[in-house]
């Protein structure tokens, strides 16, 4: 029996799944109406117009890939469809959509709960425009938004940080089936109750188990034609077959030295044998993306005054026993702790949806919990004193300038990432003052853009989230005259822009939307249609 009506869901790239809080307390992990903790995020479209997600889903990916779509975290609040089938776009946030409703269903059925609401977990370099698709996602699937929570800070709580009574700096090495994130995330004690502070971010998006994968197909498929001497392309069914063959031979290797796998492509047979020490080998290269990512987050980390004193594994991929070498060899100093990878996320929400639901969050409208904070008050089961948890900035913000020793276009990030939101209204303030480029100007377009780099002047290379002109009403200013540029960034995560030009008085002020993201009118519009369809 369920305690919280309140789901933690981990919406992953390859694998979702859902957590609830049982009646002793404890979260525990739904199982998917096939039987396990893990759903595969592939959702297939049947020629009727429903939908399956899942397994069944997963084996139908290559055989019929026109009508399944997978790999779509990645592509979330971009403006590109996921998949078009029959003539019909299906936005990243619709497919993600199925897969929520998917884990939520087999959540009821598991725990025998009717669900008030969710809480939902993103990557830690998710910005505005992810974030908002994520948000989309989860409205689109008929779900009651509480919160997103940050994936390195749920795994925090699930690990126990914030019940701790010993302060203490954690890195989060998170390596999952498509992307990776590391984050440094800080937990202080005081008598006013406990912190939880991410202090730095970093990760790459298409990093991810995936990429292992394909590494042990291409060892595969060259075997294979090696022994058999097959010499024409692989069609869909031997290509399953091959990935098939591929991500069992992985998790094989995580507790064996070598592993034998069976193929029968074409009528031929093969038997290939494959060494961890091969399969280590082939996939150093991903691996060490991975170190130097780590080593540079905890290199960002010192360098704001946080010392590591031990790394949370997470992600399923960090069952291969060459993460954990990797990390040992290369960081001798900090201890690991690896503790339910898979399902930490999701178990991490669930606490944190545990307090929220009962009404211990910082208040929102109407007294209750702030949904999509950046600062969150939260109350653990069984601990008296309350928990803050303080966000930093995900992405970089700056305007387009001309910056004249170069005589370049350029971005000037008035706010950088990983910069931590510490006022008392929970919100990040910088000003800027720019001048004007020509003589005689009469008008200044504001160009804002979203970025990853911490750096005040780069180069342009994003797409501008928003274009806005402020127009000078043909005032004729001279060169060089001030403009005055400030950028606020709410706990909601809404930026805020003001452009005031100082002589007159005259000023334009704006919300920045997410210039690639659905309007609430498509979003309303989806979820109607997709609210139809039937989900297996």
């Amino acid at each position: 029996m369920a305690l919280s009506s309140i789901l933690g869901i981990d919406l992953g790239t390859a694998f979702s799944n859902a957590s609830f809080i049982d009646a002793t307390g404890n979260p525990v992990t739904a199982r998917s109406s096939e039987g396990s903790n893990t759903t595969p995020s592939v959702v297939y479209f049947t020629e009727n117009g429903d939908t399956t997600v899942g397994e069944v889903a997963k084996d139908l990916a290559l055989v019929e890939p026109d009508r399944t779509a997978q790999l779509v975290k990645p592509l979330m609040g971009k403006d590109i469809p996921a998949i078009t089938v029959d003539g019909v776009d299906k936005s990243p946030e619709e497919v993600s959509s199925y897969i929520l409703r998917k884990v939520a269903q087999d959540a009821v059925q598991s725990s025998g709960m009717e669900i008030d609401g969710v809480v939902v977990t993103v990557p830690a370099h998710f910005g505005d425009v992810e974030r908002a698709a994520t948000k989309a996602a989860v409205e689109i699937a008929g779900l009651n938004l509480i919160n997103l929570v940050q994936e390195p800070v749920a795994a925090a709580v699930y690990y126990g940080c914030a019940r701790s009574e010993e302060d203490g700096v954690v890195m989060v090495y998170d390596l999952g089936g498509g992307t990776f994130d590391a984050s440094v995330i800080s937990i202080t004690h005081g008598d006013d109750g406990t912190d939880i502070r991410v202090v730095c971010a970093d990760g790459n998006h298409n990093l991810g188990g995936r990429l292992w994968d394909d590494q042990i197909v291409n060892y595969l498929s060259d075997a294979f034609v090696s022994q058999t001497g097959y010499d024409d392309e692989f069609d869909p069914y031997a290509q399953q077959a091959l990935r098939n063959a591929a991500e069992r031979a992985k998790m094989h290797l995580s507790s064996r030295d070598e592993d034998t796998v069976a193929l029968n492509i074409a009528g031929l047979p093969a038997r290939i044998s494959l060494t961890r020490e091969t399969f280590d080998q082939m996939t150093a290269h991903l691996l060490s993306q991975t170190i130097e990512i780590t080593r540079s987050t905890l290199e960002n980390a010192a360098s704001k005054g946080y010392e590591v004193q031990k790394i949370l594994l997470v992600g399923g991929s960090t069952r291969m026993p060459q993460v954990t070498e990797a990390l040992k060899a290369n960081f001798p100093d900090l201890p690991l702790e690896i503790n339910d990878p898979d399902e930490a996320v999701s178990k991490g929400a669930a606490l944190c949806a545990l307090d929220i639901m009962a009404g211990k969050g910082a208040p929102g409208e109407n007294g209750a919990a702030s949904k999509d904070s950046v600062v969150h008050q939260l109350q653990l089961t069984g601990d008296a004193t309350p928990l803050t948890i303080h966000y930093a900035t995900t992405k970089s913000y700056g305007v387009q300038v001309l910056d004249v020793k170069s005589n370049r276009d350029m971005v000037c990030n008035l706010i950088q990432k990983n910069q931590q939101i510490t006022s008392g209204d929970h919100t990040y303030r910088v000003e800027r003052i720019f001048g004007t480029n020509v003589d005689n100007q009469q008008t200044v377009e504001v160009r804002v853009y979203e970025n990853d780099e911490e750096l005040d002047l780069i180069p342009i290379d994003r797409d501008p989230i928003k274009t806005a002109t402020f127009a000078l009403d043909g005032s004729k200013l001279p060169k060089n005259s001030p403009i005055e540029v400030a950028f606020c960034l709410s706990e909601e995560g809404l930026l805020s822009v003001t452009a005031v030009e100082p002589c007159s008085g005259r000023n334009l002020e704006f919300d920045v939307q997410v210039s690639n993201g659905l309007t609430a009118e498509e979003v309303e519009r989806i979820k109607s249609d997709a609210l139809t369809v039937d989900v297996q």
